[in-house]
């Protein structure tokens, strides 16, 4: 760890966690006289949040900005009734008293993006001299491509590629294939899937081909069931597998 240039104390210990492991919940706190920490920074400039983990040795800087107090942005991301809203993040950030602060509407949150006409932004205000200032950001949750693709029977009993689609609907929603009519097919099985933010959703449609339709035939000699053959719709009565019938 290193407290940054603004930073007069004595030297911070390392910490060892697991490969993989999150490691936001064990980022010290360091104090400096004026100053205020404002999060810890990995050597590309990534801030390490709750969803940093360690892949390896990483060395961590300390953003110490001036101040004596704290205030809160409130980011509110839409739900998937499009109505109401969930909280996805507060973010802490150090400021003066009396200072003018904005807040940040650059804010990465994956599936969503800035609603400038949404009424319950509060963007800005003056950091008070007693109590916490809420700044508060609405976030609409956008929409993604997902493929749908469709495979047919063969008479091997593997299936051919048929077509695809790339239909849109909303990040975060569960959706299952809409299966096609085909003629000779029916459906077998139809996946579900979540729609992602990189566009990377496939759901996939697999048709079985329809068995044919079977009728009985049967043969009678003077009323007496002389055999039975089994013959599929449009198809030919085998004609070598008559009976013989004594005076037919």
């Amino acid at each position: 760890f290193d407290g940054g240039n603004n930073y007069t104390g004595p030297s911070i210990p390392s910490i060892e966690v697991r490969y993989g492991e999150k490691i936001y919940d064990k980022l010290p706190s360091i104090d400096e006289a004026g100053y205020l920490l404002g999060g810890w920074y990995d050597q590309n400039g990534n801030l390490i949040d709750e969803n940093y983990v360690a892949e390896g040795p990483v060395d961590l800087e300390a953003d110490l900005v001036e101040g004596d107090t704290y205030y809160n942005v409130v980011y509110y991301a839409q739900n998937l009734d499009g109505v109401s809203y969930s909280v996805a993040k507060t973010v802490q950030v150090p400021a003066k008293t009396d200072a003018d602060v904005t807040a940040d509407t650059t804010y990465a949150i994956e599936g969503f993006a800035f609603d400038a006409s949404h009424s319950g932004n509060v963007l800005s205000g003056k950091i008070p001299a007693t109590g916490t200032l809420v700044l508060t950001v609405y976030y609409k949750r956008l929409s993604y491509n997902y493929t749908v693709k469709h495979w047919k029977q063969n008479d091997q009993g593997t299936y051919d590629f048929a077509e695809d689609e790339v239909l849109t609907d909303l990040y975060g929603k569960t959706v299952t294939a809409v299966a096609k009519d085909y003629d000779g097919y029916f459906l077998n099985n139809a996946e579900s899937g979540t729609v992602l933010a990189d566009n990377s959703l496939v759901l996939n449609v697999y048709y079985d081909l329809t068995p044919p339709e079977e009728f009985t035939v049967t043969f009678y000699d003077m009323g007496v069931v002389q055999d039975t053959v089994q013959v599929v719709a449009n198809g030919t009565v085998p004609v070598a597998d008559f009976p013989a019938i004594d005076g037919g």
